[in-house]
């Protein structure tokens, strides 16, 4: 089935069907693999990406880990609680537990998990080498749930 898609596409294009494609292949059948992986253009190959993100976040296939946590805002001080689904390193943030499209996604490709001096008991941040790397901030509700 890795032929049917790397036809499709060559050079780079090629890698990211193939990254898609492993992410997709436990929640989509064959034959949508292949609606999925035709673009028009590049526009609508960011479209399709992002609703196979989209898909892939919300697909039956079971979850790795999921539940709330509070996540602190890029620009503000404030932090939102926020529905996370972690499947494989890939972690999706959402409005609440219903929501059928994520508000974000974090890439856990590189990144450091650390305790964090906080007001706040159960505060951890998501750190990514680099000087422009944005550190993620995020509390759990207790101990249990930041296992």
């Amino acid at each position: 089935m890795a032929g049917e898609l790397t036809s499709l596409t060559s050079g780079a294009s090629q890698t990211r069907v193939r990254v898609h494609f492993l992410l997709l292949k436990s929640c989509v059948s064959p034959g949508r693999l292949r609606l999925l992986f035709e673009p028009q253009s590049r526009a609508h190959a960011r479209k399709l990406n992002e609703r196979s993100l989209a898909f892939y976040a919300t697909c039956n296939t079971p979850a790795d880990n999921a539940g709330f946590l509070y996540k602190k805002g890029g620009r503000h001080a404030a932090y939102h609680r926020r529905w996370f689904v972690l499947r494989g390193n890939m972690l999706f943030y959402f409005e609440d537990a219903a929501s059928r499209e994520p508000v974000g996604v974090i890439i856990l490709e590189g990144c450091a998990v650390e305790l964090v001096e906080a007001a706040e008991e159960f505060a951890f941040a998501v750190r990514f080498a680099g000087s422009r790397a944005r550190t993620y901030v995020l509390v759990a509700e207790s101990q249990a749930a930041m296992a």
